[in-house]
């Protein structure tokens, strides 16, 4: 019922198990990684993040970036140093704040999501992001079926020789089921 710690739990693992890998062979000393995973679940979804690969819904016509990027760039656009737009092409858009590896322990941002019929999430890294616009993303999984999206977002990023790596993942929501009455109950215990 504790999706979210559950989530949560397994990018601290995952961070730990990078971050000891990156200590043990000299070839790979301080290698990190990026992280955004989804679960779904009847009406619901947990998104679990850390880095700057992204996380969109598109529901209808909007395209919303549910995830943050944890970048210096971002940080600054935070802060109201740099604008969005400075931000794209600023030298320390890719510079992480938070990843797995980098230490013992990461802060883990957690999303939860009701969902709706006809909702598609797209995750991608960098690569796709910096290359493919939100408005192009969305036009390529409204006209295709999950797994042509993501080779045409693919190609797209590609195509305009990417600098960075190039990951794509399209899920879309058919259907909904409502939440069982079961899980929706909360017990607090007496103490």
């Amino acid at each position: 019922d504790r999706l979210d710690r559950w989530l949560r739990q397994a990018l601290h693992e995952a961070n730990l198990a990078v971050y000891d890998h990156s200590r043990s062979d000299p070839d790979v000393f301080g290698c990190q990684s990026t992280a955004s995973a989804l679960l779904f679940r009847e009406d619901s979804c947990v998104i679990a993040h850390a880095g700057d690969c992204r996380v969109y819904r598109i529901r209808g016509d909007a395209v919303e970036q549910r995830t943050t990027d944890h970048t210096r760039a971002a940080e600054m656009v935070r802060l109201r140093i740099l604008t969005p737009e400075q931000a794209l092409h600023h030298p320390a858009r890719s510079q992480l704040t938070r990843s797995l590896g980098a230490e013992v322990m990461v802060h883990v941002d957690v999303v939860r999501d009701t969902l709706r019929q006809g909702d598609v999430y797209v995750v991608c890294s960098d690569g796709l992001w910096n290359e493919v616009s939100r408005a192009e993303v969305a036009a390529a999984v409204r006209e295709a079926a999950p797994a042509e999206a993501a080779e045409e977002l693919l190609d797209l990023a590609l195509n305009r020789e990417a600098s960075d790596n190039v990951t794509v993942v399209v899920v879309r929501i058919d259907s909904v089921e409502p939440a069982s009455a079961e899980r929706s109950r909360r017990w607090l215990p007496w103490r």
